[in-house]
């Protein structure tokens, strides 16, 4: 038993199974006494992660090597994978002998934890029971874990059962199951020392299809032999009675020319023709009978070779010293004329005399039907029942594939009618999210409508308040406002004029002249109506130049008024409006930041006008200078040259009449200069500065102060509006200012 056991265990447990179709391409080698080595190269991530998963904790060497059409999905990769998988684990197992057979394992991940347990029986089942939350992990579709299981329990002959004790993650669902197998796994394909060797069945074997095992056998037979082999040898029929060996003894070569001696001559079946061996003395087995009758007559031998020379051995006809393994054959034609190729019929035949001594051939010599034939019938009819043997283990196993191949597309049928369903659900989902997202588009597009009518109608309303007093403005300034007089005169009575004067030039000729003096009359009375008319215009207009003064006072004292509330605003905004948006020790700071650069200013600014002043100072009492300097110059040269007309000299201690002017002293004046300049004081900071400089910075953000302000104007009415919609209330429009009496 311990011998047996030992036996298995050192067996190398290894299997390559290759799978290629038009789909994919796949390679697993498995090596089921290995120590977690894993190699797996496949386009589906998630999947090499959970094959480690295997080989790591079921102490499997793996290797898989996989391509397929993962432009379209996982699933013929991960179903092929699994496939490949199962049917190496299942060479490699072999015949089961030994293992425990039986493998369970409960394996937790964090929050979740699962339950599996196998049995390698040879009848494959899969039970799962698995509720993954999501649909995806990743890129990778959850649905192909229960297909990668069911595709592995199909090659491989598995009864499995899966069951989720507890989980949320998707990820450590499917992790620990895939540890949870392994577990299991490997569990079941250790030995167990105490079976010694035998199958853990009662039935005493586990195999997954009886007709699969008779073909892996046939297959491995008939590569182990490369040859057609007979089940057993012939042999003959053993009777009671002492029968003749099946062939005669060797007879001695005789010297001369009988042709009946000659080893040569093969007489019956030449197909079965011994073959000569190069050395006659080496290879012919001799019998005592032949070993006797030899001792009395012992065939002649070459003579022995004189003094200084040696016999060698050389070939004299190559026809008769050619050595074969075995018989050459030719295919000829078939002679069909009898008389085609017949010798000639002698003359005469003599007639024997005498008695046949050494050719007399007794019944039986030649050939035995009984002794040569029945060998032959065992082994024809033993080639025909194996045959068809052969040939009923082939139909019986035609048979089981086709079931197997009709049981095969029954479960692709059903599961191609799930892979419809589950796209026609993938694709109502998508179908469904797709009218969602539109409905959201949808709806953000009114509401962005809304929110952008809103905005226009705020700006609007803000940008139209003062439009009605600046439109008037504008036309009063362009002189869009016009005489009603004369435009009473333009449009109604020079037309009327016309058609009078018309009719009256109509009367006739010794009517004109009355006409005339009328028009003229007319005229006259026109020209007085259009001074009149200038005059009442240029009344109007020193009154409408006096109205235009008090809307600009108007003007003014609204402006002052806005200034004064807009001065205001800025400590509304950052001391009394709630909530409050800065703090004072906030506004402190910068304010103390503000103050000290402005005086900082103010004193780069004064020190910049000193440097202009005394710059300006020097320049001046220099200019001052050249001026005396050359002034001194001209009336010394004019007083040497009236010196000279006189025939004298310029005395050389000489000096204007009033004297030499004073020197001046540059950097005092330069000193004074800059003294004299005034240091500017700082500009206060008031608020709205600081609000302005916190706004740069960013402390303060106009949305920010618009939120403020709505909710210190609204109260909690404000925090039920979209944040689009925080502005302030559009101040109430300006009282209409009466225009003048006479204007439009």
């Amino acid at each position: 038993m311990e011998a047996s056991s030992q036996q298995h265990q050192t067996a190398c447990r290894t299997a390559t199974v290759k799978r290629k179709t038009k789909e994919t391409e796949v390679e697993v080698t498995i090596n089921l006494d290995g120590t977690g080595f894993c190699i797996a190269e496949t386009p589906v991530g998630f999947l090499n992660h959970m094959l480690d998963q295997i080989s790591s904790h079921g102490l499997f060497d793996l290797s898989v090597k996989a391509t397929g059409d993962t432009h379209i999905d996982d699933h013929h990769t991960v179903e092929d994978i699994a496939l490949a998988f199962g049917s190496a684990l299942s060479q490699a197992l072999g015949d089961r002998k030994g293992i425990h057979r039986f493998g369970e394992f409960s394996a937790p991940l964090d929050e979740a934890l699962t339950h599996v347990v196998l049995d390698l029986s040879g009848r494959p089942h899969l039970s799962f029971h698995l509720p993954i939350p999501t649909e995806r992990i990743g890129n990778f579709d959850t649905q192909l874990v229960e297909h990668f299981f069911q595709s592995f329990v199909n090659t491989s002959g598995t009864t499995l059962h899966i069951r989720q004790l507890a989980g949320q993650n998707s990820h450590h669902i499917v992790e620990a199951t895939f540890k949870a197998f392994a577990r299991a796994l490997r569990r079941a394909t250790e030995y167990d020392e105490r079976r010694g060797g035998m199958v853990a069945s009662s039935k005493g074997v586990l195999t997954q299809q009886k007709t699969v095992s008779l073909l892996s056998e046939m297959v491995a037979s008939q590569a182990q032999q490369q040859l057609y082999t007979h089940a057993a040898e012939p042999k003959a029929v053993q009777s009671g009675q002492q029968r003749r060996a099946k062939y005669r003894d060797e007879e001695p070569e005789m010297i001369g020319n009988n042709i009946m001696f000659d080893r040569r001559v093969v007489r019956g079946n030449t197909y079965a023709a011994r073959i000569l061996p190069a050395d006659l003395t080496q290879t012919e087995k001799k019998s005592p009978a032949s070993s006797k009758r030899r001792t009395s007559k012992p065939p002649p031998r070459t003579p022995e070779p004189i003094d200084g020379r040696k016999h060698i051995d050389i070939q004299t006809d190559a026809y008769l010293e050619e050595l074969t393994d075995t018989v050459p054959e030719v295919d000829n034609n078939t002679q069909t004329d009898a008389f085609l190729d017949r010798p000639p019929t002698p003359l005469f035949v003599p007639q024997k005399t005498g008695m046949d001594a050494t050719t007399q051939i007794e019944n039986g010599d030649l050939f035995d039907f009984d002794f040569e034939v029945e060998p032959i019938l065992e082994v024809l009819v033993g080639k025909v029942l194996e045959q068809g043997l052969m040939e009923v283990l082939e139909e019986e196993e035609l048979a089981a594939m086709r079931a197997h191949q009709e049981h095969f597309e029954q479960i692709r049928n059903s599961e191609l009618v799930a892979t419809q369903r589950m796209e026609a659900a993938e694709k109502r989902k998508l179908e469904e999210k797709e009218r969602r997202l539109a409905q959201e588009k949808d709806r953000v597009q009114r509401e962005r409508v809304v929110r952008e009518k809103v905005a226009a109608s705020t700006f609007s309303r803000g940008y139209l308040s003062g439009i009605i007093s600046s439109v008037f403005d504008k036309l009063q300034n362009s002189g869009h406002f016009y005489d009603p007089v004369l435009r009473e005169v333009e449009t109604s009575f020079m037309p009327w004029l016309q058609e009078q004067a018309v009719e009256y030039l109509s009367q006739g000729v010794l009517t004109r002249q009355v006409v005339r003096k009328l028009v003229e009359a007319a005229t006259i009375q026109v020209e007085i109506n259009r001074k009149e008319a200038t005059e009442n215009l240029r009344l109007r207009e020193a009154s409408a130049a006096a109205w235009l003064k008090r809307q600009e006072e108007a003007a003014a004292a609204l402006l002052s008024e806005d200034t004064t509330r807009q001065a205001h605003l800025g400590e509304y905004v950052l001391t009394q409006m709630e909530p409050r948006l800065v703090t004072n020790e906030e506004i402190e700071a910068v304010r103390t930041e503000m103050t000290e650069a402005r005086a900082a200013k103010a004193a780069a600014e004064h020190e910049e006008a000193r440097a202009a002043a005394g710059e300006k100072a020097r320049a001046e009492a220099e200019t001052k200078m050249a001026e005396a300097t050359a002034a001194l110059e001209e009336e010394k040269a004019a007083t040497a040259a009236a010196a000279s007309d006189r025939g004298e000299e310029l005395p050389e201690d000489w000096s204007p009449e009033g004297g030499l002017p004073e020197p001046i002293d540059v950097e005092a004046l330069v000193a004074s200069a800059m003294d004299a300049v005034e240091k500017p004081e700082p500009v206060p900071v008031t608020v709205d500065d600081i609000l302005c400089t916190m706004l740069e910075k960013g402390q303060i953000t106009r949305d920010a102060i618009m939120q403020a302000m709505a909710v210190d104007t609204l109260g909690e009415e404000a925090w039920f509006r979209s944040e689009a919609f925080n502005f302030l209330p559009p101040p109430p429009p300006p009282e209409p200012v009466q225009p003048p009496k006479g204007r439009r």
